[in-house]
């Protein structure tokens, strides 16, 4: 199986959007848990954009000793000194450079396809000097003219750089066209070019399209912890995760990733962004391993792969099976033969009648003690 090469953006990409500010200490205990979790790849920041950036990236780059620290920047000399001297303690660096190849954003940054690709070869040539892991983000690659961003993937493996990531900035592309992009592009190149993919969620399909990728030969994907990013956000680490593990013979893949580590790390991250609980997010949502529905509660009792498939403890979760209206006589009896009680049919026929007419409340240790209160009188 090929092993895909987890780089994460959490710290960069995830925390530059909206609300997703962190201070340094945040973010080195972040980062040593993603290198705990089996993380590839991490990138802490954009060097050149702030001070705070700049020491983040700085401090992660002493304190990582098994995941790659990564520093971003733009395709200019500044950008590059910026990231070259954050990352001087780093025992493994790298520089993600981004550059655009899709018409629209040429034009927003003054750029034609001649000058663009001047640039793109005037700076890896200046990057050599700091670093040897080069590795291109190519903005907006989906859209951009296909013959032309073959020109550029030509440019970088004749420059010696044959790491290459393919964004989706917008979020706007569907799997079956980023199938279409990763395969022929690994057609005409071959093991040449080592391709990333780097997903937005506008359309809900980050980890869709990222997936697409992998299926057609990308060996990395960037994604971040709990999906957050600009706009809708990134592709979520555990998403991909959770679908490599179930699904590795299909895509023929795995990764290092230890996922029991993924929920409390995402708890961790949420608490120092100060994010609202998630309900229905998938593998961290709190609902993501909870079930109210009497049907559904009946049978995960006899068999939990009835209505689990994906398991819980798997990604450092518990089953909750939740007491409220929509529940029927399987959970009371449930209950009360773990508190030890009777589970006579009479007792469970009154405790549902009280239950579905009653007020529930939704705290464990007062749902307990209603059961011994109502199966005792």
């Amino acid at each position: 199986m090929r092993k895909i090469s987890i780089h994460d953006t959490t710290l960069r990409d995830g925390e530059q959007a909206p609300g997703n500010s962190m201070t340094v200490e945040p973010k080195i205990c972040i980062a040593l848990g993603l290198e705990e979790m089996g993380t590839d790849v991490i990138e802490p920041g954009f060097p050149a954009s702030s001070p705070d950036d700049f020491q983040a990236v700085r401090e992660i780059a002493e304190s990582i000793t098994k995941s790659q620290v990564c520093a971003f920047a733009r395709c200019n000399h500044e950008d590059i000194n910026a990231a070259h001297r954050a990352l001087k303690p780093a025992r493994n660096p790298q520089i993600e450079i981004v550059v655009s190849a899709s018409d629209s954003h040429l034009k927003a940054r003054g750029l034609n396809y001649r000058s663009n690709r001047e640039n793109i070869r005037n700076v890896i040539q200046y990057t050599r000097d700091f670093c040897d892991d080069i590795k291109i983000i190519v903005e907006d690659a989906p859209r951009a003219n296909r013959e032309y961003l073959k020109g550029i993937i030509e440019l970088l493996l004749k420059a010696k750089v044959n790491r290459c990531v393919l964004a989706d900035t917008v979020g706007i592309a569907i799997p079956s066209q980023i199938d279409n992009l990763v395969g022929e592009i690994k057609a005409e190149f071959s093991d040449d070019v080592l391709l990333g993919i780097h997903c937005h969620n506008d359309l809900g399909l980050a980890t869709a399209n990222s997936l697409a990728a992998i299926k057609a030969g990308a060996e990395e994907v960037q994604v971040t912890l709990g999906g957050i990013g600009e706009r809708a956000g990134n592709t979520a680490l555990e998403e991909i995760g959770a679908a490599l593990h179930y699904h590795s013979a299909f895509y023929q893949c795995t990764t290092k990733l230890d996922l029991v580590q993924v929920y409390p790390l995402c708890q961790k991250l949420l608490e120092f962004i100060a994010h609202p609980p998630l309900r229905t997010k998938a593998i961290i949502g709190e609902n993501a391993f909870a079930t109210e529905a009497g049907m559904h509660q009946n049978a995960i009792l006899k068999d939990p792969n009835t209505y689990e498939a994906v398991k819980p403890e798997a990604f450092g979760r518990e089953r909750n099976l939740v007491l409220g209206k929509h529940s029927g006589r399987a959970i009371i009896r449930h209950r009360l033969s773990l508190l030890g009680y009777d589970t006579d049919q009479a007792v469970v026929d009154r405790l549902y009648s009280e239950l579905v007419l009653g007020q529930i409340s939704t705290n464990q240790t007062q749902l307990n003690e209603f059961l011994s209160i109502l199966a005792t009188a």
